[in-house]
């Protein structure tokens, strides 16, 4: 199973920055258009300069293609300004990320064992049902508040019923 950019599909929408194009998978059209963009400053998560991000647009239509690509474009150029990864990242991905810093503590001896099975155990039975596929950008104030009325709500102190 492969999938290859289809010739002559490729359509620059940012100069030096944004394409579209379409691909196959095992030599048959998917229905959806593809962005390749390359941000002008160094992306942190990216192995060198100028990498090409690829991400499908989930767009059948052109003109949606190209309207999501030079979003997302603008989106994570505005991101990087403001220092953070150009790509949205899960809360999911954030607490394994710090959950492989942590282990590599606990070999060293600054992190007991305990500690990081702890963080497992919570993200695992509290902050996963709520947390784990939300853009950690999305995560406010409020956020924070809808999760601890649902975790009230979940122990029976606002009047829901108790679930271990």
């Amino acid at each position: 199973m492969s999938s290859q950019p289809i010739p002559d599909s490729q359509i620059e929408i940012i100069p030096n920055s944004v394409w579209i194009y379409r691909q196959s998978w095992n030599g048959k059209p998917t229905p959806y258009w593809y962005a390749r963009i390359v941000l002008p400053e160094y992306v942190e998560n990216r192995s060198h300069r100028n990498q090409a991000i690829r991400k499908s647009t989930k767009k059948t239509n052109q003109t949606e293609a190209e309207i999501w690509a030079r979003d997302t474009f603008h989106e994570m150029c505005g991101n990087q300004k403001l220092g953070m990864p150009a790509d949205s990242k899960t809360f999911a991905w954030m607490f394994a990320d710090y959950q492989r810093v942590q282990e590599l503590k606990v070999h060293a001896g600054e992190v007991s064992e305990h500690r990081f099975k702890f963080n497992e155990e919570t993200y695992r039975n509290y902050l996963k049902p709520f947390f784990a596929d939300m853009d950690i950008r999305r995560i406010d104030s409020e956020k924070l508040l809808e999760y601890k009325a649902k975790r009230m709500t979940q122990m029976g102190m606002a009047g829901g019923s108790t679930k271990r």
